[in-house]
């Protein structure tokens, strides 16, 4: 049971952070209408597409030193660099395509910057963002190396569960088969009550009138 809630944990805390972290920086760089503000959001798109053979090792070396090896705030902490771009290039993309006059509207009657991302942009953007949490919690929920590498016993998540059932010599299907299954249903509740909001997240932008 540890494992399942290791992973809501982990999941958890991926999509908030990530949402906290990528939403005021996917408004500021919509808003760099210049070479700088491509150049950063190309950067840091580039983050996402390193592989993570690439740098599990100075990730396990890094959360060793700290004394973080075997929690959740190791793995949640990795999943994070990879996820906090992919959910800050979505979102800018999202905020691209807002018609600005709502903005500008907002700002005209004496509305600060702030106030128009929270209450005029957001609200506009919410099929997105419910959209690019359920990415984000996919990717955190089945990812298996990054936990498989910095978890051996007690933070180990429901991926790494499944493969520590496979014995030497024989593999207990039924269970395995039973885990995995108990393993989707989060995913599937999640999915099923945001569903709406992520078909409207995945046409934004599709049809141009």
């Amino acid at each position: 049971m540890n494992a399942f809630t290791n992973s809501l944990a982990v999941s958890a805390i991926t999509i908030t952070v990530s949402l906290i972290v990528a939403i005021p920086a996917a408004y500021s760089l919509s808003r760099l209408n210049n070479a700088v503000g491509r150049n950063i959001g190309f950067w840091i798109i580039s983050v996402r597409m390193a592989p993570a053979f690439a740098v599990i090792v100075p990730y396990f070396i890094i959360m060793y030193y700290l004394r973080l090896i075997d929690t959740i705030w190791a793995v949640a902490i990795t999943y994070l660099v990879f996820a906090i771009p992919f959910t800050t290039w979505l979102i800018k993309i999202t905020f691209e395509e807002l018609p600005k006059e709502l903005e500008e509207s907002a700002l005209v009657d004496g509305a600060t910057k702030t106030t128009a991302l929270f209450r005029i942009i957001l609200p506009n953007a919410v099929p997105m963002i419910a959209s690019v949490s359920i990415l984000t919690f996919a990717l955190a929920w089945n990812e298996f190396l990054m936990a498989f590498i910095l978890t051996s016993r007690d933070a180990r998540t429901v991926p790494v569960l499944i493969t520590a059932l496979s014995g030497t010599h024989r593999l207990d299907w039924p269970l395995m088969a039973a885990i995995t299954t108990v393993s989707m249903t989060p995913a599937f509740l999640f999915i099923t009550f945001v569903q709406r909001y992520l078909i409207k997240g995945l046409t934004m932008g599709t049809v141009k009138t």
